[in-house]
């Protein structure tokens, strides 16, 4: 399982000697500003639980990498194979270096990406689907203007070659969408997209098209997500509501909505407007000061009850959120 890395070959050593001390590996020789890292692993498969431990060395490999030496990393993670199949998930790691800005990346956490020879702009097209399926519609927008232009340069004789791949970009991006549960999909949803690209009186009117269908899709998606996002921060809020009481972690919530525990506190707070510790805080402390108005419970018993296990640490953290211990408040 290969991870590629940035600008390295100055600082070699001393990178070799950090990575040793996160990972039991194999390190290629510098290459460029990549730096290759081969790990075994007895499962054919890498379950949830291993990728994101994986995920989170790997992190934390490159914060102190960071921390260490005057040097930006980033970190891309191939899928498990055979030692046949070694090569491709080498270039699993490298295109999950390519395709996001994030300090890591699994292969996992991408959409896969076809091949082409020659000097066919894949990155563009790449790009186009990558932006059209985060719902940025005018990175996608400007993505398709641009891959426009390449084809009235590279093959403007040949109207019918445009239109062809103009709607072959327009599926596959609301392929993508349907798959990943964003748009609807029916046999004759598109009945009218030949006779419409016919209908389009010269270029500019097929790039028209070609820009209107990328903007519904982008619409449309960013509709479904926001809709699935909440549904997601919604089921968590209620297990938070019904759960108090107990140990919860970020860790047992992401993994119930099988998110990672990354992505999923970014869209927490994203959708909610505080972090989900805040928000755990919160919620503890409100059903507190609904229990402290009953004098049948004791401070220690509401404590427990609020989901805290030291009563000073209760009394702290209340004080922290309402100005005043809990003994002050039920006196008030």
């Amino acid at each position: 399982m290969p991870s590629g890395w940035v600008k390295v070959n100055k600082y070699y050593s001393m990178v070799r000697e950090i990575l040793k001390d996160y990972f039991e590996c194999v390190i290629g020789p510098a290459m460029g500003n990549r730096l290759v890292l081969f790990l075994s692993f007895d499962q054919e498969k890498m379950q949830y639980e291993k990728r994101v431990e994986v995920i989170t060395r790997t992190r934390n490999m490159i914060h102190k990498l960071e921390n260490s030496m005057d040097l930006k990393c980033r970190g891309g993670i191939g899928s498990v194979k055979t030692l046949a199949g070694i090569r491709h998930s080498y270039t699993e790691a490298l295109k999950s270096l390519r395709e996001s800005d994030s300090h890591v990346v699994h292969i996992t956490d991408i959409p896969a990406v076809a091949e082409y020879d020659g000097e066919y702009p894949l990155d563009l097209e790449n790009q186009y689907l990558q932006r059209g399926m985060k719902a940025d519609r005018e990175g996608a927008l400007s993505c398709a203007n641009e891959f426009f232009d390449w084809m009235l340069v590279h093959d403007g004789n040949m109207r019918s070659n445009i239109e062809i791949k103009v709607l072959e970009l327009v599926m596959r991006l609301e392929r993508r969408a349907f798959e990943a549960g964003n748009v609807r999909y029916g046999f004759r949803y598109r009945e009218n997209y030949m006779a419409e690209l016919k209908e389009a009186a010269d270029g500019e009117g097929v790039r028209r098209w070609f820009l209107s269908k990328t903007r519904d899709i982008c619409d449309k998606i960013s509709t479904s997500r926001e809709r699935e996002f909440e549904n997601v921060v919604s089921r968590v809020k209620g297990y938070i509501d019904e759960n108090y009481a107990r140990d919860i972690s970020l860790d047992d919530v992401s993994r119930m909505v099988d998110i990672s525990p990354y992505y999923f506190s970014k869209l927490f707070k994203q959708e909610v407007g505080e972090n989900f510790i805040e928000y755990v805080t919160r919620t503890r402390i409100k059903n507190a000061r609904r229990l402290l108005e009953d004098p049948r419970y004791s401070i220690k018993e509401i404590c427990v009850m609020s989901g805290y296990s030291d009563p000073n640490y209760f009394s702290r953290i209340f004080k922290k959120y309402e100005g005043m211990t809990p003994t002050e408040y039920r006196e008030r």
